[in-house]
């Protein structure tokens, strides 16, 4: 590397449904899942879920009195687009996932983000408070202290 070059450092974060949804939908803390999809289409993050974000998010926005069927396809044809790094399950994660679930009597729906983040040492950021509450990890941070500098 030449000197004085500076090298930037791409934080990878682990993301929810509660963080995607309000990507399209206005709720408590809309403003900071903005900044932290303008980080990611920025080139400051990289973004990674299990598979099942894409029908999560799905449900959140089919129950949203705003939309519409077709302001729903709209949104996930979108989501696709943002080509979110998606992780899907195999043997070791899903000891991992069932492990987390039991330990935090949690679902093994929430438990597979806070399983890629710990089994692969990333940070996961969630618009969830009571799930934050019960899974109190130094890997876990909640959406509304999202800035970028701070993570």
């Amino acid at each position: 590397m030449a000197r004085g070059k500076k090298v930037e450092i791409i934080k990878t974060i682990v993301i929810d449904a509660s963080v995607v949804s309000r990507w399209y939908l206005d709720e408590e803390w809309t403003d900071f899942a903005i900044d932290l999809r303008s980080d990611y289409q920025g080139g400051k993050l990289r973004l990674i879920a299990p598979y099942l974000l894409y029908y999560e998010v799905g449900n959140a926005l089919r129950f949203s009195k705003d939309l519409t069927q077709a302001d729903i396809i709209d949104a996930l044809k979108a989501l696709l687009k943002t080509q979110i790094n998606i992780i899907f399950f195999d043997e070791d994660l899903i000891g991992k996932i069932t492990e987390i679930a039991f330990l935090n009597n949690i679902t093994v729906y929430d438990s597979s983000y806070c399983a890629i983040a710990e089994e692969y040492g990333y940070k996961f950021i969630t618009g969830d408070e009571s799930l934050k509450k019960k899974v109190n990890k130094p890997y876990f941070f909640s959406l509304k202290d999202y800035e970028f500098n701070k993570i």
